[in-house]
């Protein structure tokens, strides 16, 4: 087995040009507006959004009880894929296909035509309702302040992932982890401003990714090795069943007291070697 991803490797570049999955960057509002009201539950720590929020004239009990009634949504269901060892897949989030939707609609309506039967209606119309209410908040608060910087930067974004073929190195990703993939589906970012803030955040899930970028962000190599740190785990999770049964067996044959171990580890080191070593210095070139 160590010998084929070796092997696999060493041939990465020339494989990875047969596939042109197609990457789009864009901003959401209806995704920033959702995670700004997930950021101001009471069940979250103190962050950027939280004390905009707090010392507004919008830190009043009518918009306090919308935050409370959407921090009471259950929007996070499960379901496994049974078939899969267990611990090879992610197991399929509700919230994820929520967020999915909200960054490819351009309108709550079409959001909520394509999200029924994802969660119960009334907690649909809930949602939709909680995010159409605080969208007016948010751009006065978050993103109105901090449009120029942002929109700029999202340009600039769009122009270092054209200029450093971004989409290349998903491509090598699916040929080391011998991952299936369509080339019709598009990969999605989705970034969104996180004002005040020294660092910012990553997520992937389906067939997306979403990041909040702190307004001076300037290092956009270190934006999208971790950015691709992430869309790595996805493409591992895109395994074939064969390919995860193998890899499965692989490490329970293994007599090391320390196979089960390594195994749960497996994933997120090949992110961390890929995206923060591989596709890291490969920017740097």
């Amino acid at each position: 087995m160590k010998n084929r991803l070796l092997l696999a490797f060493l041939f990465l570049t020339f494989f990875a040009f047969g596939q042109k999955t197609t990457f789009k960057i864009k901003y959401s509002e209806q995704l920033a507006v959702f995670v700004f009201l997930q950021n101001l539950s009471e069940n979250y720590p103190d962050n950027v959004f939280k004390t905009e929020f707090q010392k507004s004239k919008y830190n009043v009990e009518k918009y306090k009880n919308v935050i409370s009634k959407f921090d009471k949504l259950i929007l996070d269901y499960s379901c496994r894929f049974e078939e899969f060892p267990y611990g090879s897949k992610k197991t399929m989030q509700t919230e994820d296909i929520l967020k999915k939707n909200l960054i490819e609609t351009r309108d709550l309506e079409s959001f909520k035509i394509r999200s029924v039967g994802i969660i119960p209606s009334k907690t649909l119309i809930d949602l939709a309702e909680s995010i159409s209410e605080f969208t007016p908040i948010y751009n006065e608060l978050i993103y109105n302040p901090n449009k120029e910087k942002f929109e700029k930067q999202l340009e600039e974004i769009t122009k270092y992932s054209n200029e450093h073929h971004i989409e290349n190195y998903f491509n090598t990703g699916l040929v080391f982890y011998n991952s299936s993939w369509d080339n019709v589906i598009p990969f999605e970012i989705a970034f969104y401003p996180l004002p005040n803030s020294k660092g910012f955040t990553a997520q992937a899930f389906c067939n997306n990714a979403i990041s909040a970028i702190q307004t001076d962000l300037k290092s956009y190599k270190d934006l999208f090795s971790v950015m691709m740190h992430e869309i790595y785990h996805i493409i591992y999770d895109e395994q074939s069943l064969e390919v995860k049964t193998q890899i499965d067996t692989y490490f329970k044959e293994n007599k090391s007291k320390c196979s089960n171990y390594a195994y749960q580890l497996m994933n997120e080191v090949l992110a961390t070697d890929l995206g923060n070593g591989y596709v890291y210095e490969q920017l740097d070139g």
